[in-house]
């Protein structure tokens, strides 16, 4: 009984890591009636079992579990003692904060899992640790974000060689279990100012960078600039904006023709998203589907691009019955490919809309495949099993290797525009192409020259026995009521 009543006191203790060191101490003292005498070993271990737990609590607090690293709370506590100190001297402001974030993150754990997810993070704080000196702070403020705190800079370009040293030690691939991993890490910076008064004002400012350094991708670093905030906030409105998007009704597909380019025949169409926003008028897929998939909206347009192009390609089939039938080529993003759902979205979409599978091309790139090979491989053979054509978008343009098209169940190639772009009326820089067709045939594939403009650019590409075309000389995106009216021109044409 002598021992029942501390360790009860021990256990709350250990679910309450709230109690004080005084109080936990009192409260073990009261569990013994007056008239008891405490056996002196037994109160002593209890206590030093006490200290060190609530050391623990306090290191816990923190501290990130996975990485042991300085957690939000304790970064935003060391920064705001160096701002403070700064104050104290005007003028002595030399401190600077980064922030990090790594790209790709959710597609990797999507795709790779956790256990791969949580060495990922630890490995990445191992590089960040190695690039800074023993008194500066590295904190993990997010699942995939961090933060460095460079304080007493005495010298400028220390805060570019840190970046820059994080630079090259992200591009290292990481093997985790097999796996081989090359990362891309968005690193924003802010120097210290005068200005700032609150720890959050400083991270905010190197956020903001971060995201400008993660538009230019490949790892880079941007330092902030003030005049670059006014856009920033314009970004962050547009992200606001396109989470009404969708239910608001504001987005719309457009359809480029795929035509036959020895028959002239209309094969089919590739829809492409517009977004007709409120104010600011017909937006691109260029500038809003980045911020979607980084925002993880993708998945809501994604879907609603998919479930639209599929009704629509049904009503073209009717109106339209030829055989074979008309074809409909939808771009998916990345994170829309790696979803474990995607073959019962597709069928969903497909059993709704009444349209053969055989009819449903999705265009992927290079880049996308060789993110997990394995993986794209096996969802590529689902889809094509359910009869879903595949074709590799922007091909030329990736880095995917010899050895493993040949294992990709695709059956055309779309040759990147910027190819297109430059062939010459007297038949220069063709060889690229060339080489592409030559691919092709070996492998049975089909190819798409995109980005057709002018007439010798199609005179080329069929001389170069590229079987499709699509490109403005044909015809320009068009919204769903003006194929009618292109239809009509077509065969009067004729």
């Amino acid at each position: 009984m002598i021992l029942v009543m501390p360790l009860a006191v021990f256990a709350f203790l250990f679910l309450e890591p709230s109690v004080c060191r005084a109080d936990a101490i009192s409260s073990l003292i009261d569990v013994f009636k007056p008239d008891k005498v405490i056996p002196l070993i037994i109160l002593t271990a209890l206590i030093i079992l006490i200290e060190v737990l609530l050391l623990r609590n306090a290191y816990d607090a923190f501290h990130d579990r996975l990485t042991s690293l300085p957690n939000r709370a304790l970064f935003i506590d060391r920064l705001q003692r160096v701002i403070t100190a700064a104050h104290r001297r005007p003028g002595t402001s030399n401190y600077a904060v980064f922030f990090l974030d790594v790209d790709r993150f959710k597609i990797i754990n999507d795709s790779l899992g956790h256990t791969i997810d949580d060495q990922l993070i630890v490995e990445v704080s191992h590089k960040l640790a190695d690039c800074i000196r023993s008194g500066d702070t590295i904190a993990r403020i997010g699942g995939d974000e961090f933060a460095i705190l460079l304080a007493n800079i005495s010298d400028p370009a220390y805060t570019v060689d840190v970046a820059e040293r994080i630079r090259e030690k992200s591009v290292q691939p990481l093997n985790i279990k097999g796996h081989e991993i090359i990362l891309s890490i968005g690193i924003g910076v802010a120097l210290g100012s005068d200005s700032y008064e609150r720890s959050e004002q400083v991270l905010r400012d190197a956020d903001i960078a971060m995201y400008e350094a993660k538009e230019r991708g490949n790892t880079s670093y941007e330092i902030f600039n003030a005049n670059k905030h006014t856009n920033i906030l314009n970004r962050i409105q547009l992200i606001a904006d396109l989470r009404g998007a969708v239910v608001n009704k504001e987005l719309a597909l457009y359809y480029q023709p795929i035509l036959d380019l020895i028959t002239q025949r209309l094969t089919g169409f590739e829809a492409l998203i517009r977004w007709n926003h409120p104010t600011r008028g017909l937006i691109y897929p260029i500038e809003f589907i980045p911020l979607a998939e980084e925002h993880g909206l993708i998945y809501q347009l994604g879907d609603w691009i998919l479930h639209e192009a599929c009704r629509e390609l049904k009503l073209l089939q009717m109106r339209y019955p030829v055989q074979p039938p008309l074809s409909m080529s939808i771009n998916i993003s990345s994170r829309q490919f790696s979803q474990q759902d995607l073959v019962g979205i597709l069928s969903r979409f497909l059993m709704e809309s009444g349209v053969d599978p055989h009819t449903l091309i999705l265009e992927i790139t290079e880049s996308m495949i060789m993110e997990n090979v394995d993986a794209a491989v096996e969802t590529m053979k689902r889809l094509r099993n359910m009869g879903i054509r595949i074709h590799i978008d922007d091909f030329g343009t990736g880095h995917s290797s010899l050895s493993y098209l040949q294992l990709f169940p695709v059956s055309a190639l779309k040759i990147d525009r910027s190819f297109i772009n430059k062939l010459t009326t007297n038949g220069e820089n063709q060889e690229i192409i060339t080489h592409i067709v030559s691919l092709a045939r070996n492998l049975n594939f089909e190819v798409i020259a995109e980005g057709v403009e002018m007439e010798h650019q199609l005179a080329n590409v069929k001389n170069l026995h590229c079987g499709y075309g699509q490109g403005f000389l044909f015809a320009p995106p068009m919204a769903f009521h003006a194929i009618d009216v292109w239809m009509r021109e077509q065969k009067s044409q004729k």
